[in-house]
């Protein structure tokens, strides 16, 4: 899932205005894990920063939303 918003969202380590306005960094993150929103006067973040942003962003949003597909594996797709 990383793989696929790395491509499409891209990455800035320094804060930047989102089409929206709102003030991003890293590969689209808005809010930081503690809840604080990001601000345009945020110091840069380091590659490593940004990875575990993104990491821990698609834990608490992305993943979720994973066991609400309705999806039936067939024999030889689940992963044990």
């Amino acid at each position: 899932m990383t793989v696929l918003i790395k491509k499409y969202e891209g990455k800035s380590l320094s804060p930047y205005l989102c089409p929206k306005g709102v003030p991003t960094i890293g590969y689209g993150i808005t809010v930081y894990p503690d809840g604080r929103k990001v601000s345009m006067d945020d110091e840069p973040i380091t590659e490593d920063y940004a990875e575990a942003l993104l990491n821990d962003y698609c834990i608490k949003n992305i993943y979720p939303l994973f066991t609400k597909i309705p999806y039936q594996l067939m024999e030889g797709q689940r992963i044990s």
